[in-house]
């Protein structure tokens, strides 16, 4: 039973109502984390804040980057480095002496070739570096592992050395700080000198550089970019989001970054206007402008995707409800509130329980035993008390089957397969589940269970179902659950790695997708019925049924239309045990002292026994299964492209 089922006296539309307010609450809580996964902080970050990152990028004939870090250290104590990095290679080119060679490191890995004084590959040199404390002591590591530091304390470059070391430092520069960064406000400032790969053909150069992709988030972004000599033909600022505008020869660039997200800015330049590194390349000018144009059509997709869905998920629920108006919503009938006879004495027992009982084509235990009653009272076989007192014997009278319905045959064909001289006992079955569990018999074990579960817990297949029901709402559903779980799984992939930096709004659809899951994985597991429709007038009888059960349920009802008829009395205890209300109707016999013929009387007295003796038999046959399963054993188990991505640079602010 879930949640949110009340029971069979709860209707519909109460159902209706709390599976509706907790689609609401889902898509609200997956549109407000959808707005703010954005600013949602790391969880590794969380002392520390980059308050502002503030770039100037100049230019002119040579090209220059200021960069502008302002921290706010939260918890005390905690950093001893303030950095910042490049994944490209860095050279110093200012008056730091103290030089140390980190011989500890394998630079291979980073496929740099040994530079000569002046480098004649892409790469970028640090002018300048400056703090906003005289405690913080500026170092470089350069591509090769050279560690320049500026301090005449041996004891501070062995520390900073160490930390290099550890880390596997390499093209960074920052600052340490022999005592720890105390909370507080922080600021740190370079002056680069960038020569950045550059493609160029007859018309037009091309320059991309990276300023960031794999640093904290920076809750304000500000650069700069001063077109010293209008050489800027065109600039493309990634990803999607930032605002640009342009006052005299600046480009303003405003916003925030996301942890590790993407600051790029890609530029068609007058030919040979800036000093680089040049590669001649075709169609310079239509390749950087198809890249940039599908780059920004797949953002503008994907955010009326996320706006799409944002209003899907808020209004699924008017949805549900739309779909329950024209798949689930029953016709109206009134019927008594209780019902002393049997509303349809040609329904078979198991039947009533399967259709008619708690949540449709849902199978208990109570229509197997009402089942048994019936082959009883019908003379099939006989029931009675065992050699024990806690078991019971079933007398095999009648095998010609022919009159029985499938599951009835595959009952008496079960107790015929597992009688002894026409005799069925459950102890049988227990002694042969025992003797599978000792020999860790699997095969045998779940043969046995198979059989007894096929009888106890799932007589017939689904279509007995759609006999009574039209689940075409129920199908919609799993249709729609079946999507969501797509959308989730790809949005899933999209919004990791690279493809979150470029395209940020996947992140943003995948809440919203996981949202629209867990909305349809409530429709689903609410009662079919609630988004079935009987077919023909079951509905009437659905209810009828519950107002039988009802009057079963209240002893005192039952004593108060006690009938004259004996024949009504097997029929309330065999159907009211359908229902899994027969033990009041035991009970009310018993207290009246109801004059019964002899067939119904052994119903009446051997009753708890066949609760007690099948139920015993069933869990050992399960204990003997499960004890037979074998574990499985688990599995051990260079830059300067066109488009978003492709910049030279990358890399941004840290600390440890």
């Amino acid at each position: 039973m879930l949640f949110f089922y009340i029971g069979d006296n709860m209707r519909e539309e109460k159902q209706l109502f709390i599976v509706l307010i907790i689609m609401a609450v889902i898509g609200i809580l997956g549109v407000a984390l959808s707005l703010g996964s954005q600013y949602l902080p790391s969880s590794s970050f969380s002392s520390i804040d980059v308050n502002s990152y503030n770039a100037e990028l100049i230019l002119d004939k040579n090209i220059s980057l200021r960069e502008t870090y302002n921290y706010q250290i939260y918890e005390n104590k905690k950093y001893r480095m303030l950095y910042r990095d490049w994944k490209v290679p860095l050279i110093c080119g200012c008056n730091i002496s103290k030089v140390e060679v980190i011989g500890a490191h394998d630079y291979s890995y980073y496929n740099y070739p040994n530079y000569s004084e002046t480098v004649s590959q892409p790469h970028i040199t640090l002018l300048n570096l400056s703090a906003s404390s005289g405690d913080m002591v500026g170092y470089v590591v350069e591509y090769n592992g050279t560690l320049r530091a500026d301090t005449e304390s041996f004891e501070i470059l062995r520390d900073i050395k160490s930390l290099v070391v550890q880390y596997n430092v390499i093209n960074e520069v920052g600052f340490y700080n022999p005592n720890k960064y105390s909370s507080g406000d922080y600021s740190t400032s370079y002056l680069f000198s960038i020569y950045p790969p550059i493609e160029y053909d007859n018309t037009v150069s091309h320059l991309n550089l990276k300023l960031a992709d794999e640093h904290f988030p920076y809750k304000k972004v500000n650069i700069h970019v001063v077109d010293k000599n209008d050489n800027i033909l065109n600039l493309f600022v990634h990803p999607v989001g930032f605002k640009v505008s342009k006052t005299g020869d600046e480009y303003i660039i405003t916003g925030h970054s996301p942890e590790n997200g993407l600051i790029e800015l890609e530029m068609l330049l007058k030919p040979e206007s800036v000093v680089g590194h040049y590669n001649y390349v075709d169609n310079v000018k239509e390749k950087t402008l198809s890249a940039n144009n599908r780059y920004f059509l797949i953002n503008r997709v994907l955010s009326i995707i996320k706006y799409l869905f944002s209003i899907m998920v808020v209004i699924f629920p008017l949805m549900a409800y739309i779909l329950y108006k024209k798949y689930g919503a029953e016709k109206k009938y009134i019927v008594p509130e209780y019902l002393s006879y049997v509303p349809n004495k040609n329904r078979k027992p198991w039947v009533v329980n399967l259709i008619f009982n708690g949540k449709v084509g849902e199978f208990g235990k109570e229509g197997f035993y009402a089942t048994l009653l019936d082959l009883h009272d019908k003379k099939y076989i006989k029931i009675s008390p065992g050699e024990s007192t806690d078991d019971v014997s079933i007398e095999i009278h009648n095998k010609d089957l022919s009159n029985l319905d499938n599951y009835e045959k595959k009952i008496m064909a079960f107790l015929i397969r597992y009688s002894k001289n026409n005799i069925f006992k459950p102890s049988t079955i227990e002694a042969i589940a025992s003797e599978h569990k000792y020999n860790k018999n699997r095969i045998g074990a779940q043969r046995l269970w198979d059989e007894v579960n096929g009888i106890m817990s799932s007589p017939v297949s689904s279509y007995s179902v759609n006999e009574y029901m039209d689940n075409t709402g129920n199908i919609i559903i799993w249709a729609l659950l079946a999507c969501s779980v797509i959308v989730a799984v790809v949005s899933y992939i999209l919004s990791s790695g690279d493809y979150k930096i470029l395209y940020p709004d996947t992140a943003h659809i995948f809440y919203l997708s996981l949202a629209w899951v867990m909305q349809c994985v409530v429709l689903i597991i609410t009662p079919k019925i609630l988004f079935g429709k009987w077919k023909k007038d079951y509905y009437k009888e659905k209810l009828e049924w519950e107002s039988f059960k009802k009057f079963l349920s209240d002893i005192a009802m039952i004593k108060k239309y006690a009938p004259q008829d004996i024949l009504m009395w097997k029929e309330w205890l065999i159907y009211g045990t359908a229902l899994g209300v027969g033990r009041n109707v035991e009970k009310a016999l018993k207290s009246l002292d109801v004059k019964l013929p002899e067939n119904t009387r052994e119903m009446i007295n051997y009753y708890p026994l066949i609760y007690y003796s099948f139920g015993s038999m069933h869990s050992s046959v399960n204990t003997a299964y499960i004890a037979t399963i074998k574990p499985t054993s688990g599995t051990p188990g260079m830059g300067g492209g066109f488009g978003a991505g492709g910049g030279f640079g990358g890399g941004g602010a840290g600390a440890r």
